[in-house]
């Protein structure tokens, strides 16, 4: 019985050695593998997270600028019409497509293109500022409405290394009622 006991234990002995010598290096990767998977699923989940509030942040702006009455218009640094809120083409009878690649000063009334391109000149070449002016442009029927904007310089585009942000409303029946 007491040899039954010494080899017993030196068993046990022996099963723990091999335990700790050769399956606990096994173990201790197993488990380094299990927290790294649970922190890498933390970081997705996180992810996920965050990008989800970008989607929602996106269509709470997009809601805005498709349903705003005032029109916002992206020019790059020449004039030339980036993007039109969809506002535009209720109050100006042009598609953003119709709009998109050309010049905005083509639409002007010809007395008015000078005092814009010199305040447009002035909100392109000071960053800091904006500028505002009334001017005349040309609906799709044909007919002149007068308009007021204030622009604003947007310098760390990702797209083009300056644009021009233009905040538009149709003034033409107040300017009517005042005179």
């Amino acid at each position: 019985n007491g040899l039954q006991k010494d080899i017993h234990g030196k068993a046990i002995a022996d099963a723990d050695a091999f335990f700790s010598e050769f399956v606990s290096p096994f173990e201790m990767t197993f488990r380094g593998f299990m927290d790294a998977a649970a922190s890498l699923q933390k970081q997705i989940d996180e992810r996920q997270d965050a990008e989800e509030a970008l989607v929602q942040s996106e269509r709470y702006f997009k809601s805005l600028i498709e349903n705003a009455l005032d029109i916002v218009t992206i020019l790059d640094a020449e004039g030339t019409v980036m993007y039109m809120s969809p506002s535009g083409e209720r109050v100006l009878g042009y598609s953003h497509t119709e709009l998109a690649g050309r010049n905005l000063f083509e639409f002007l009334h010809p007395d008015d293109v000078d005092t814009v391109l010199e305040l447009f000149s002035v909100g392109r070449d000071n960053p800091f500022s904006s500028a505002r002016a009334e001017f005349r442009f040309k609906h799709k029927n044909g007919e002149w409405l007068i308009m007021e904007s204030i622009s604003k310089r947007v310098m760390d585009s990702p797209f083009v290394d300056e644009l021009i942000v233009l905040n538009s409303r149709d003034i033409t029946d107040r300017r009517y009622l005042e005179e």
